[in-house]
């Protein structure tokens, strides 16, 4: 038996199958795409402009450098930002080994991740693999994904165990009062840390204050509430702690670039989209 037929043999039974890679360039007019049961596993990454990922009952906006995940067996919904539309390269796999690999990294529950930079060759290297010929592309593509897979684990999870432990105290109890009304002494008193010290740390562990950190956690439950409920924005500026309708709407057009009713407007608009 050669050397061929042997790599023929071993690629037919291997548990990885690389199938598809490209970039995806989106305008203006792009429609959504949404499915439900996905039958692969798609990662892609935006090289420019930003978008939409709804999935897992909330929606997130997506910027440069970003990477985001259509797990296998997951419902959602993705779509360009018409005011700058997002251009990608994505990669498509499956197997049990790529799902048993997403899966002893903690990585097939998260769906997107920030600032991902630094591991954007894996993308250009996959994608050069997968335009070849080469019989082994499903073993060598393998060895790609489990090195990305292994800097994706680090980059998401090394941050939280370099955090003191007060920070994840103050990160947790923002997480979890998006709806109710904060007071950092509270905090403060539990961790034995003074105000501006906490706020220093905070900071410096996670690239915002905290106040900043609370009001991103509030626009994206804002995002979802505009999307899956009827409730009025003023009373989804209430809800989440707005001063009043006039602030809530003009901080949601500074962070997401149009207003709470632009965004709901838009939404509705794709989803008509045949």
């Amino acid at each position: 038996m050669d050397n061929k037929q042997t790599i023929k043999e071993l690629t037919e039974k291997f548990p990885f199958q690389l199938l598809f890679a490209n970039y995806g360039n989106a305008d203006a007019r792009t429609p959504a795409i949404e499915r439900i049961n996905y039958e692969y596993c798609t990662i892609e990454y935006i090289t420019e402009g930003e978008g939409y990922l709804e999935c897992a009952g909330k929606v997130s906006l997506l910027k440069k450098d970003s990477i985001y995940f259509l797990h296998k067996h997951q419902k959602h919904r993705y779509w360009p930002n018409p005011r700058s539309p997002w251009q990608k390269i994505f990669f498509i796999a499956d197997g049990p080994l790529m799902e048993q690999l997403l899966k002893i990294y903690g990585v097939d529950q998260i769906y997107f991740v920030e600032n991902c930079s630094s591991i954007f060759h894996y993308f250009t290297e996959i994608m050069s693999l997968c335009s070849s010929s080469a019989p082994d592309k499903d073993l060598r593509g393998s060895v790609l994904f489990h090195q990305f897979v292994m800097d994706l684990y680090e980059m998401i999870y090394a941050r939280y165990w370099q955090m003191p432990e007060e920070i994840n105290i103050l990160k947790k109890y923002l997480d979890e009062n998006t709806e109710r009304k904060v007071n950092l002494d509270e905090i403060c008193q539990q961790v034995s840390r003074s105000k501006p010290h906490l706020i220093r740390l905070f900071k410096k562990y996670t690239g915002s204050t905290p106040y900043d950190y609370l009001m991103k956690k509030r626009i994206d439950h804002a995002k979802l509430m505009l999307i899956h409920s009827t409730m009025p924005i003023k009373e989804i500026a209430g809800k989440l702690q707005f001063s009043d309708q006039y602030y809530f709407s003009n901080y949601f057009k500074k962070v997401t670039g149009g207003s709470p009713s632009e965004f709901k407007r838009h939404v509705i608009q794709i989803r008509l989209r045949p």
